[in-house]
């Protein structure tokens, strides 16, 4: 499962990401860095058109086609590979309209007596994509409604012990397949299975995250250095 994300990159370095991996040379989006990014909110994915790649704003919250309301949004924010085939909601998105959720990291929360919350991110900390459908609604608004929900699978050797499920995460190679309208099933289940967290790490950091409203660089800070700042606060500023 992926509840909250996080996309920290500046403007120019998420530019230059999408210009030598799906050849998008500008987008005039209203962007600035989350590190605290939750359903309901628009998030950046990019989708393939016949041409060309695409980027663009879609909310995160899955509204079938059929819906004619928006109550199942904050329930459909991801969808799991195993039956995403089968079931009425996604099954036409996972044949014709599947798109990539852009992403620097994620948290995943460790259930116990006190939940604490991880961070998972790249040892390099380069953006990555997370495999994604999409749909537009045209019954619950007067304009069309385009929303997103993030696929799903069971969690590798990495997460196992905090969560049993994670985000389905594609390599640069995986994410060309998974946008090719050509692509087969087997292909797509083969992406889905290879899908791990080679080359990602995780770390403790502190609840600050934990309530969606907070954002900024304080969301992803290990939790030792949190405390350091907390222990350098109360010894030296407020005493």
């Amino acid at each position: 499962m992926c509840g909250r994300f996080i996309v920290s990159y500046t403007y120019d370095e998420l530019l230059g990401f999408l210009q030598s991996n799906y050849d998008i040379s500008g987008f005039d989006l209203d962007y600035s860095e989350n590190y605290n990014i939750s359903p309901g909110q628009p998030i950046l994915s990019v989708i393939k058109t016949t041409t060309e790649y695409k980027v663009g704003y879609i909310d995160w919250g899955f509204i079938p086609p059929f819906a004619k309301d928006k109550k199942s949004s904050f329930k459909m924010s991801n969808a799991r590979s195993e039956t995403i085939k089968e079931k009425n909601s996604f099954k036409e998105s996972f044949k014709k309209r599947r798109s990539l959720i852009l992403a620097s990291g994620y948290y995943e929360w460790e259930r116990k007596e006190i939940k604490q919350p991880y961070v998972i991110k790249k040892t390099s900390n380069d953006l990555f994509a997370f495999a994604a459908i999409w749909t537009v609604n045209k019954l619950v608004n007067e304009k069309p409604v385009y929303t997103t929900a993030m696929l799903t699978k069971e969690s590798d050797d990495l997460l196992s012990d905090i969560h049993n499920r994670m985000p389905v995460i594609l390599s640069y190679e995986d994410s060309l397949v998974w946008l090719n309208d050509n692509s087969t099933d087997e292909q797509l289940n083969e992406i889905v299975s290879r899908s791990s967290h080679n080359g990602f790490h995780k770390f403790k950091v502190s609840n600050f995250v934990n309530k969606s409203s907070n954002n900024g660089l304080q969301c992803i800070e290990p939790i030792w250095w949190s405390v350091l700042i907390i222990f350098y606060r109360n010894k030296y500023i407020y005493k």
